[in-house]
């Protein structure tokens, strides 16, 4: 089943390393067959082997007509299969980066900008040239193309790699309680920077408190917050270490949290699960995923029955779609 019809550009993130987004990716692009579509990836993808286990990868299969972005190394050896578009202004890790146009299949290796400001604006890019949907092979971090405005669908791609079932359904179970966090709307388009420091919201709007980060500042902060404030805005991380005083001083100050994005609260399920039910939780950034995409196969792992992974997580997200793309094959 093709993708959100209405959705222009589709992040890929996986639930760990090798669980299956070049797979997944493939498949993408074979439904969307006949539809100009473009894709490239935040790290790197298609290549042979994984560059941190050796593991080998499935190729990434590009149709005729697909573009996508590679560096000079792999732009260089392709002759008459592909077209150059253009060089673009931005670089990844490897160099210089060049937008091309399949003119026959090929399998290739991918990459793209190297920061997420470059991932977006090549995004428009492509969009600028009459590309319909834009796949980006993404990751699952606060700091990536996952957490821009710009996207519009999120894929999650869930492999047995990732661990046992019971772990794995508790791990998308957090990241489920995650996409439940509202929107603010009572946002000044500073908090949404990324450099911004700790704010809190009284009467007269947002107040700068001059703290960048929580971390060995919960004295100060506590002296800083003027009487009569109503929210704390945090733009980093909240970790397991930090939640018990953070909890403290909202309650002791009867303030709401609001976070930049909902990838910011770095909190196991039982920790997410605690804060959500006692205080109000709010944030700047969406977060919200489209699909789940299975692998049962785990590479240097145990396999997981792909039929007990897909009943499991359907029954937990009913209103999610779940789906295979061994269990589409196989029918």
């Amino acid at each position: 089943m093709p993708t959100d019809c209405h959705a222009k550009i589709t992040a890929i993130i996986g639930l760990s390393k090798n669980a299956g987004k070049t797979t997944y990716l493939n498949h993408l692009l074979a439904q969307h067959e006949g539809k100009v579509c473009g894709v490239f990836s935040t790290g790197r993808d298609g290549e042979e082997k994984d560059l941190v286990f050796a593991n080998p990868k499935p190729p990434l299969k590009i149709g005729i007509g697909t573009y996508f972005c590679c560096d000079t190394k792999h732009a260089s050896r392709f002759g008459s299969s592909a077209t150059i578009i253009t060089r673009l202004s931005q670089h990844s890790a490897s160099g210089q980066l060049w937008l091309l146009k399949a003119e026959s299949p090929l399998e290739t290796e991918i990459t793209g900008p190297a920061n997420c400001r470059g991932q977006a604006e090549l995004a428009q890019e492509m969009l600028a040239l009459g590309i319909e949907q834009v796949f980006i092979d993404g990751s699952l971090d606060r700091k990536s193309i996952v957490i821009n405005s710009a996207i519009d669908d999120i894929h999650l791609v869930v492999g047995a790699g990732f661990g046992s079932l019971d772990k794995i359904r508790e791990e998308v179970k957090r990241l489920y309680l995650l996409t439940q966090v509202p929107l603010c709307h009572r946002i000044v388009n500073s908090l949404a920077d990324a450099d911004s420091s700790i704010h809190v919201f009284t009467q007269h709007g947002w107040q700068d408190i001059g703290i960048s980060s929580l971390i060995g500042h919960f004295e100060v902060l506590q002296q800083s917050i003027p009487s009569g404030a109503t929210t704390l805005y945090v733009p980093g991380a909240v970790t397991e270490s930090m939640v018990k005083k953070l909890c403290s001083l909202l309650k002791a100050q009867g303030l709401s949290l609001l976070v930049r994005h909902p990838l910011n609260l770095h909190l196991g399920w039982a920790t997410l699960s605690s804060l959500l039910g006692g205080f109000t939780i709010e944030t700047v950034l969406g977060f919200h995923i489209k699909r789940i995409a299975l692998n049962a196969q785990g590479i240097g792992s145990v396999s997981i029955p792909a039929h007990e992974l897909r009943n499991k997580l359907r029954q937990d997200f009913v209103d999610i779609d779940v789906m295979d793309v061994m269990e589409i094959y196989e029918q």
